[in-house]
């Protein structure tokens, strides 16, 4: 199977940088399986670059940050093993060698536009 990659662009005050995302994975526990909370969560590459292009960067204590049990993720072609993680309820991260986590919200707006699948 071919890998899908897409190169998109992130400009933010923390965090600027062009990467390629490595196709998706997607995680959901079995916990949540048995309650329906994951049924509909799919991102797709397209999808990735929407999100990090539309949320809002933010930090892990922001208190609308939702890190819901699901998360699609994938790798960075960064030749730094980097990576990113969505989770269900509209959070991301990106993860770089030798940086803290950046994270991202996604809000009303960002919802509209990554659509119901990503935000729950």
């Amino acid at each position: 199977m071919r890998a899908i990659c897409l190169v998109f662009l992130i400009a933010t005050s923390a965090f600027a940088g062009e990467f390629t995302v490595d196709g998706v994975d997607v995680e959901r526990p079995d916990e949540a399986k048995q309650f329906g909370i994951c049924e509909h969560f799919a991102v797709t590459p397209k999808d990735a670059a929407l999100f990090f292009l539309s949320a809002h960067p933010t930090t892990y204590q922001n208190e609308n940050l939702i890190i819901g049990p699901c998360k699609a993720f994938g790798s960075i072609a960064d030749g730094n093993n980097s990576s990113w993680a969505i989770y269900i309820g509209g959070a991301g991260v990106i993860y770089r060698k030798g940086a803290d986590p950046q994270w991202f919200y996604c809000g009303k707006k960002c919802c509209a536009t990554v659509g119901k699948e990503i935000c729950g």
